[in-house]
Formats: C-alpha cells, sequence, structure tokens
C-alpha cells in the first residue's frame, strides 16, 4: 500500500489520505483509551448519580467512536446520511427501540450495542448498573429462615 500522507487530526482522530494506482483511499485511526475513560466518567456521574442530582432522570449509554461506526457503515455499503436518518425504518431509533427496526441505525445498534463493545456503552448485561431492589419472594425466604 501506499504510504500514508497525514491531514490532520481532530482531538483523538488521525485523519491520512493515499493514492495506489489510480484509486485514492482515506484512513482513520483512533485511540480507544481515552474514548473508554470517557464512557467510565460519564457512567459513574450520570448513572450512578442521586436522583434528586438528576431530577430530569436522563441516563447515559455510551459513546460510538467514529472510526467504528465508519467502518462498519464501509463494510456495509451505506453512507453516513443514511445511517443519520435511519433510512429504513423508524426516525426516532434509540437505545430502546432498535431491536426490531430494520434502519440502517437500528442494524449499527444492533451490532455496536453487543459485548464486543461493552467497554463503550452501558446497554449489556455486564455493564448495566445494578438495581438495588430486593425481590419480595427472596425477602419473605430470609424472613421464614430467621423464625
Amino acid at each position: 500500500m501506499a504510504a500514508l500522507r497525514p491531514l490532520g487530526r481532530n482531538f483523538d482522530i488521525v485523519k491520512s489520505f493515499a493514492s495506489e494506482s489510480g484509486a485514492h483511499y482515506r484512513h482513520y485511526r483512533q485511540e480507544m483509551d481515552p474514548v473508554i475513560k470517557h464512557v467510565e466518567y460519564l457512567s459513574q456521574k450520570v448513572n450512578e448519580a442521586p436522583s434528586r442530582g438528576n431530577t430530569g432522570g436522563w441516563e447515559y449509554a455510551g459513546s460510538i467512536p467514529f472510526t467504528i461506526l465508519l467502518d462498519w457503515l464501509n463494510e456495509h455499503g451505506y453512507r453516513m446520511d443514511q445511517w443519520a436518518r435511519n433510512e429504513g425504518g423508524n426516525g426516532k431509533a434509540t437505545v430502546h427501540n432498535y431491536k426490531t427496526d430494520p434502519g440502517v441505525k437500528s442494524l449499527f445498534l444492533r451490532y455496536f450495542l453487543s459485548r464486543d463493545f461493552a467497554k463503550l456503552h452501558t446497554q449489556h448485561v455486564t455493564t448495566k448498573k445494578q438495581s438495588s431492589m430486593v425481590p419480595a419472594s427472596i425477602i419473605r425466604q430470609s424472613v421464614e429462615l430467621n423464625l
């Protein structure tokens, strides 16, 4: 492959360009450690905040690194505008309704919100906030055992 010619840097994304045999290529590289630290920070600040500090009931779901999104779009033959509109599906796809929606963004969310990317979001069973509620059946069992 031809040598990469640097084009610039936006935060932690390094852009480059290369030409080989008349074909032109864009290249993006991104360090994931800062993204993972950002996800951990916001998860603690928002999702683990006491309810009096989060009166709006906000929830942090995760961060999608640009390079992962671009790789997926290129691999599946979609453009960024198709992803942004969720073409072919509900225009308001979210982390709560993506599982049955046929749109482009929903397809990406099914890919991204998997265990493979669990460090980048809070929607997987290994990263969801633990419930502090104890089921009533367990409370009854513990009371019966103490009698």
